[in-house]
């Protein structure tokens, strides 16, 4: 994201793919402060490649000292310095040129900004409470214990005793629609549970049309296989899909014997493990679905292997259960 540092203040500036500069606060994402300067006075842009000043002012815009031809464009380039008229007092020196993305910004400035690529965990990685992550439309979604929250500029995150702004930063046409996994067609994914005959030990593999990953023994995996277990309970009682299941956070607890903060701790680590192993940097497998305060495995063939023998099998696209 490229950045700005106003010399005076010292205060940063995080652009937008197109952020405008002017008098007019309603309309520009930065307002400038100046008699001589226009209601909107020049716009930055992303091309794609590069960042592109442009003047649209009585006034002029300069750029180290020089102006710009009336309506000209420049490429901007790192130590360059900004400002909007000749005689106004604010001045921007350009620190940082990456491409336009998403971001959170800490309340407190002591804080890192957080890019958003991909999966992300809040507070962090190793303890992780919510979730966001980009649906395949290129939505950024905050996932919680009560379930999805679609982002919006300017939204603010507070968790465990911080909090964060979120930044677009991306125009509409720089959002780009992400298929739902790298070969652009859907695929089917299965699941294999393989859990011991005293029920101590759950392996589990992932099966699609592109091969099987093995995850391994996993304290969450157990989460999962009473979820999923619990998917086919409904099933064979006759649920439509819509309601097979769902169980409360609370009650899934109680059943895993652990703490609430702790059993959401696992279901993220489950997510993570099984959207890195399956399409890594791509949109997160919903897995895990979720609506306020309850949870569910998702609309997946899974199979459960107890020892030896098959416990069940369940296929949500056309009911079949075993």
């Amino acid at each position: 994201m490229a950045l700005l540092q106003e010399k005076y203040t010292q205060n940063r500036l995080h652009l937008r793919a197109l952020h405008l500069f002017g008098r007019n606060r309603v309309k520009v994402d930065t307002a400038v402060e100046n008699a001589d300067v226009s209601q909107i006075h020049a716009s930055i842009r992303w091309d794609g490649s590069a960042w592109l000043l442009y003047d649209h002012s009585r006034n002029g815009t300069y750029v180290n000292l020089t102006a710009l031809a009336p309506g000209a464009s420049h490429f901007l380039a790192p130590g360059e310095t900004v400002r909007f008229a000749r005689n106004a007092t604010q001045s921007w020196t350009v620190l940082n040129l990456d491409p336009p993305c998403p971001l959170l910004l800490p309340a407190d400035t002591g804080q890192p900004v957080i890019a958003l690529e991909g999966l992300r965990f809040l507070p962090d990685e190793h303890m992780p409470e919510a979730a966001i992550f980009q649906d395949e439309q290129g939505q950024w979604l905050y996932e919680d214990v009560d379930g999805y929250h679609m982002l919006m500029d300017g939204d603010t995150l507070c968790l465990d005793q911080k909090s964060w702004r979120y930044f677009n930063g991306m125009s509409i046409e720089a959002t780009a629609h992400l298929d739902a996994t790298p070969g652009g067609g859907a695929v089917a994914i299965g699941f294999n549970f393989a859990v011991s005959q005293n029920e101590e030990h759950v392996e589990l593999s992932i099966i699609t049309d592109q091969g099987q990953v093995d995850l391994g023994e996993r304290s969450h995996h157990y989460g999962l296989l009473t979820l999923a277990r619990q998917r086919l309970l409904d099933a064979q009682r006759g649920f439509d899909s819509y309601s097979q299941g769902w169980l409360g956070t609370e009650q899934l607890a109680d059943m895993l014997r652990i703490d609430p903060k702790h059993l959401n701790m696992q279901m993220h680590r489950a997510r993570h493990q099984i959207s890195e192993a399956f399409c890594p940097g791509r949109p997160p497998v919903n897995v895990i679905e979720r609506r306020r305060g309850e949870l569910r495995f998702g609309s997946f063939l899974f199979q459960i292997k107890r020892g030896a023998q098959l416990e069940a099998l369940f296929d949500p696209r056309d009911g079949a259960f075993g």
